[in-house]
């Protein structure tokens, strides 16, 4: 999505713009809208909002509500005039209740005829948010009204295919049972069955082995479903499956390498087992290479990170809140644990972030102090600046850029949105980099410290202070909620005792194979694996010879690909349209850079940072 602070300075020039004589009562309306209150939409729209109105990322109020579920207020917005198939470059409301996974909202929605092909530049239909979310109801009652059960996204993924990679079961059933293909395949040529075992879900891979898909069939890189089975899957049965219909283990990649070599590769014992008995082809092939060390697994991730960031900025014509931010944070630790870092690329990064979050300067130094001026600073109105401005300024936290009066504008604007009991928030949820309070409270904490101004050093205390209070007593319910927790509780200066509750959840959620699961009731995986790692070291301070870290480490330098990168299945809701900048894994490049990040810092912490600096 657009960068708040860019769109601030596209309507203005930069320059400080008087209040209309007529008050614009858009903000308000979708502030009311967002916090559900009906009462107050109502009373808005009776003094003349308009229910049309756009944000900075053209929603209207009756998208907004779509977005929270709200049914109340959308029924007051539709009753005022709301357009039901008013378009954003993201969807309508329908695409948004979807997204949201509101089945109250879809079905209030459906029954005023919502249009089923609104469209998305990147082709995604409401059948493939229905199908990500496995309500079959609703995908019964999408099919009634002549859903299209085998369109295709822009990268050529069906609705079956969303259903396998969330792993929806009787999803999958129902759209099977409808006429769902088996055999379309994405831009990558992955099938719904590639997917279902990438993605380690057994269930799904026999359903549709069942149902005929081909297990021999090659992607782009010439790899069979095997040989997923192998990289990704690490599961036997899978890979048993496979094997009782005839899948081909002597087959071989573009590099000439079989499933086998591939499993001894990535030390899927048990994957290996099953290969072995399974076919006498497989059992003779030569011994794999030497295990990759940290320091090849972070150098070899390093070029990969830095040159997606420059095709980023090329190709999406703006700075990417999340992407460029956590890259920042990546390539800092890199370069302060020794590593060789494209310095000129990461300066240019740099300057392009601060140039574009303080453009709007005057702007934002005049909102400060006059409210109805700072009601209509862009993302705003939708707690959308918090997120945005926490994860880009902690990207120049982490390579030291200086603080100016600038940065301090900004650092008090994000000041201004914490809330009463010390935390940070958003509405629109986009996992797992914005799912928690957490993360955005632990890096606006960091950003206080900073960069807020020196004149106001009792105020910046006043409020980590009051931060740190929520950090301490708030309940943590998954990897990132107690990643942030850790590291928010350091950069509000704790010490090492009242940080040891928090290293000690997050240590006991290690799995047995040595990784970490964003959630409970997933697998491990790189993102969530990286990031905890990295957190226990560094404000943990479990050192990188623990047994507990070492096993960790483990887990992600066998599971990095050759090209530096990790594999992580995308779970956000698409609320952004899809752009390819050339980072690996396709529609799951995203997720899959933020685990290359994380996985990258925490390797980074096995490395003496002298004995680095001496190879240089």
């Amino acid at each position: 999505m657009l960068c708040p602070m860019l769109l601030i300075a596209s309507l203005s020039n930069g320059k400080a713009q008087k209040p209309s004589q007529k008050p614009d009562l858009g903000p308000d309306l979708f502030m009311a809208v967002g916090a559900d209150d009906v009462p107050r939409v109502e009373a808005l729209l009776k003094r003349g909002a308009d229910p049309n109105t756009r944000n900075f990322l053209s929603f209207t109020p009756l998208i907004w509500a779509a977005v929270g579920g709200h049914d109340a207020a959308a029924k007051s917005l539709l009753a005022h005039g709301a357009e039901l198939e008013a378009k954003s470059p993201f969807g309508t409301a329908l695409t948004f209740a979807l997204e949201g996974n509101h089945p109250s909202t879809i079905r209030f929605l459906l029954a005023r005829n919502a249009s089923l092909t609104a469209p998305r530049p990147d082709g995604i239909t409401p059948l493939m948010l229905a199908a990500k979310n496995g309500d079959t109801g609703i995908i019964t009652q999408l099919l009634s009204k002549k859903a299209p059960i085998n369109a295709q996204d822009k990268e050529g993924q069906t609705a079956l295919a969303y259903a396998v990679r969330a792993g929806q079961t009787d999803a999958v059933r129902t759209l099977l049972g409808a006429g769902a293909s088996l055999s379309l395949a994405d831009s990558r040529q992955w099938t719904p069955l590639t997917y279902a075992i990438a993605n380690g879900h057994p269930k799904i891979v026999q359903m549709l082995i069942d149902r005929g898909a081909d297990v021999n069939l090659k992607d782009r890189d010439g790899r069979t479903p095997l040989m997923i089975a192998a990289l990704y899957g690490r599961q036997p049965e899978v890979v048993r499956a496979l094997m009782a219909h005839r899948a081909d283990a002597g087959t071989k990649d573009r590099q000439g390498r079989t499933a086998l070599q591939l499993a001894q590769e990535r030390n899927a014992d048990t994957c290996v087992q099953v290969l072995r008995e399974g076919s006498a082809v497989a059992a003779f092939v030569n011994a794999p290479d030497a295990p990759v060390t940290p320091h090849a697994a972070v150098t070899r991730s390093l070029t990969l990170l830095q040159k997606t960031n420059a095709t980023f900025a090329a190709k999406g014509g703006c700075i990417s809140c999340h992407h460029e931010g956590l890259g920042l944070m990546a390539t800092a630790v890199a370069q302060q644990r020794g590593f060789r870092i494209d310095t000129a690329l990461a300066k240019e990064t740099q300057q392009r972030v601060y140039a574009a979050q303080t453009q709007a300067f005057p702007i934002v130094k005049q909102a400060l102090t006059n409210p109805e001026i700072a009601k209509h600073l862009p993302g705003i109105e939708i707690q959308e600046l918090t997120p945005g401005l926490s994860f880009m300024l902690s990207g120049l936290v982490s390579h030291e850029w200086p603080a100016d009066e600038k940065l301090g504008a900004l650092a008090q604007t994000l000041a201004q949105q914490q809330q009463k009991d010390g935390h940070w928030g958003f509405l629109l949820e986009r996992a797992p980099m914005q799912s928690s309070p957490f993360s955005v409270t632990a890096l606006s904490v960091r950003i206080l410290k900073t960069y807020m101004p020196t004149d106001q050093s009792a105020e910046t205390a006043r409020r980590i202070a009051l931060a740190q209070q929520w950090l301490l007593r708030t309940p943590a319910a998954n990897t990132e909620d107690r990643t942030y927790r850790l590291l928010g509780l350091l950069w509000a200066d704790t010490t090492p005792e009242q940080r040891q509750t928090a290293t000690t959840e997050l240590r006991a959620l290690q799995n047995p194979d040595g990784g970490w699961a964003q959630l409970a009731t997933m697998r491990s995986d790189a993102y969530a694996t990286g990031q905890a790692l990295y957190a226990l070291h560094v404000a943990g301070e479990v050192p990188a010879t623990d047994p507990m870290w070492q096993h960790g480490m483990r887990f992600l330098l066998q599971t990095q690909d050759e090209d530096g990168s990790w594999y992580v299945n995308k779970r956000a809701i698409p609320a952004n349209n899809y752009l390819d900048v050339g980072f690996p894994h396709g529609e799951s490049q995203y997720v899959s850079y933020a685990a290359t990040c994380w996985a990258m810092m925490a390797l980074a912490q096995a490395e003496d940072p002298a004995r680095s600096t001496a190879r240089r």
